[in-house]
């Protein structure tokens, strides 16, 4: 019988099993799945070559550091559709792949049949002392409890090789109320805190905002719609239950009603995906934004490159 984790919200068990992603010759890496579900490709594109310039800059700190990853026992702690996995294997490494979802690690078995897919729990890793010599873990504590996350980081510093290194890659969220919806997130302290309590030491560390001119249109996109449903006098609470428990109901359009205001809200997605389109393709020029103007943000990606003592 499957474990059962507590306070997971259950958008994430309808995450697992549903039908709304792009089939891989559109998306080869599934990144529809592992970033925006919804979101237009080019958005998740856009995240994609961001996130992998961050990684890119861990492997060389690691390198740095007296590291290597030709040859080296790496795991992919949450590997989702397999892209970091792929990534590690590319670079010459012996890579063993977790997550909880079966549907994704049977799905990655066939796409990359060289790598070591296990379904496992991040706080239950059923392997030796001292197997792996590189962790990479992204974006998948912040969506776990607080005391999940606190057993797995001991787990993840209990199976590193000494001298070995953690790619950390999570939410960061400096003021923690209001709290983002499905997720868990901890300050940039904390979460350095939750590995150096546990035998590691932080060798390199940054902040960044990935998507700059998309996260300022969605602020006051999301604004907008507030207003917008106020004026036609729609419920707030009514809103706030459709954006979190009927979500995968409208992207898999199961929602056969129909629904006051449809035409409007046709016109306002629409309208949307436009937007977030452009926007994603301005953010490759304009990428030096992300950096210089994290510093006015709460919330963003914490990076870090952590060393077992």
């Amino acid at each position: 019988m499957d474990k059962k984790l507590p306070d997971i919200p259950s958008t994430w068990e309808r995450h697992h099993r549903s039908t709304i992603f792009k089939d891989r010759e559109t998306d080869p890496l599934g990144l529809d799945v592992v970033c925006v579900p919804g979101y237009p490709l080019a958005y998740n594109k856009m995240l994609h070559y961001f996130q992998e310039k961050v990684l890119d800059k861990l492997v060389k700190n690691i390198h740095a550091s007296g590291g290597k990853i030709v040859g080296e026992q790496v795991l992919d702690v949450g590997c989702g559709t397999g892209r970091w996995s792929s990534y590690f294997q590319k670079k010459g490494a012996c890579v063993t792949a977790i997550d909880i979802s079966q549907p994704r690690l049977d799905d990655n078995k066939k796409r990359y049949p060289s790598i070591n897919f296990k379904k496992m729990y991040v706080d239950e890793l059923s392997f030796k002392d001292n197997s792996f010599k590189i962790i990479n873990v992204s974006w998948v504590l912040q969506h776990n409890p607080y005391n999940v996350q606190e057993n797995a980081a001991k787990e993840m510093l209990r199976i590193l090789n000494e001298g070995g290194f953690i790619c950390f890659m999570e939410g960061c969220h400096e003021n923690k109320f209001p709290v983002p919806q499905h997720s868990f997130p901890r300050t940039s302290e904390e979460w350095k805190m939750l590995f150096e309590v546990n035998g590691g030491e932080v060798v390199y560390s940054t902040k960044i905002l990935e998507t700059f001119l998309p996260d300022v249109y969605v602020k006051y996109r999301n604004k907008a719609r507030v207003w917008g449903r106020s004026l036609l006098g729609m419920e707030r609470g009514e809103e706030r239950q459709s954006t979190e428990e009927r979500t995968y109901d409208v992207l898999e359009n199961k929602n056969q009603k129909r629904e006051k205001y449809a035409v409007l809200k046709f016109l306002f997605n629409a309208g949307d995906q436009i937007m977030l389109r452009i926007l994603s393709y301005l953010s490759y020029p304009v990428e030096f934004l992300n950096y210089y103007l994290f510093s006015y943000y709460k919330e963003g990606t914490l990076v870090l490159l952590v060393r077992k003592k």
